[in-house]
């Protein structure tokens, strides 16, 4: 969305920007959290995708059945859509990523207790409760659970998957093998220097998107300087209380990405509440 909406600002009307989405409505992700809590009703926090047609964006609503990266050629409920270019943006299963120590004090300070290493097994409905493959267990009240996710079949039945299930590009164009064709956000494995892959994060797509619409642009009209995706990024963490913290840095550091966390306090939340006003009011 982000990368279809730069683009259409950008380039002159006889080029088409066509936008693919099987929603009818896009969600501020950043926002469920809210959602969840009883914080925000589903409608405030989400937008119809037609409203980017007065852009002059063209959104398709279809499930893609095939992509075809060597002709730049997708085919959307039976419809065959062809360009000179080609965005491949259909998410992916979040990574698991080690939980700072700073993150975690945050977490016990709520009296939430922290359980590295214990993957479930199983929800058990007689309880209810949580069984684990260490043999551990919990009962709960309420579960916010994030199952394992994959690429989408129409992605790694494309070709455009490598060897780590993910779409392989490079770290600062987000170029596949094929040309003219990219791929962003949560599809893609961006491999950092201390052996994990980027964290899939709303902030790095955006971000990506951001360097690939200027990229195109540049390429097609002659115009700009090359853009390059540098690993930046951060997100806010909300502790409850009108409270949040804010963790920020530079992920492509080496050795380590270099990140600071920023202790809980209410500007932060206001911060991320501006966050999402100014989000939403600027792309739809």
């Amino acid at each position: 969305m982000v990368a279809a909406t730069e683009l259409r600002k950008a380039l002159p009307t006889r080029h088409r920007v066509v936008l693919v989405e099987r929603e009818s409505s896009s969600v501020f992700a950043p926002s469920l959290l809210w959602l969840m809590t009883g914080s925000r009703p589903a409608e405030q926090i989400s937008r119809p995708m037609t409203r980017l047609e007065k852009n002059g964006v063209e959104v398709v609503r279809g499930e893609i059945e095939r992509i075809d990266p060597g002709k730049r050629e997708i085919v959307v409920s039976g419809r065959t859509l062809t360009g000179d270019y080609l965005i491949v943006a259909l998410g992916a299963e979040l990574a698991p990523e080690a939980v700072s120590q700073a993150v975690r004090q945050m977490v016990e300070a709520k009296g939430i207790a922290y359980h590295p290493e214990h993957q479930i097994q199983e929800v058990a409905g007689s309880g209810p409760r949580l069984k684990c493959m260490n043999g551990a267990g919990a009962s709960f009240d309420l579960l916010a659970y994030v199952p394992a996710h994959r690429a989408p079949k129409v992605v790694r039945e494309s070709g455009l998957v490598g060897a780590s299930g993910w779409v392989s590009v490079d770290r600062h164009t987000l170029e596949t093998q094929y040309d003219g064709v990219y791929a962003l956000g949560d599809v893609v494995a961006i491999p950092l220097k201390l052996g994990k892959p980027l964290p899939k994060a709303g902030v790095f797509a955006h971000a990506e998107a951001d360097v690939v619409a200027r990229n195109i642009v540049r390429s097609i009209t002659g115009k700009g300087k090359p853009a390059s995706f540098d690993g930046a990024g951060g997100c806010f963490i909300e502790t409850g209380d009108g409270k949040a913290g804010l963790g920020k840095g530079n992920f492509y550091a080496e050795p380590v990405p270099e990140v600071k966390i920023h202790p809980p306090g209410r500007h932060w939340h206001f911060a991320k509440v501006l966050f999402e006003k100014r989000w939403l009011k600027r792309w739809f």
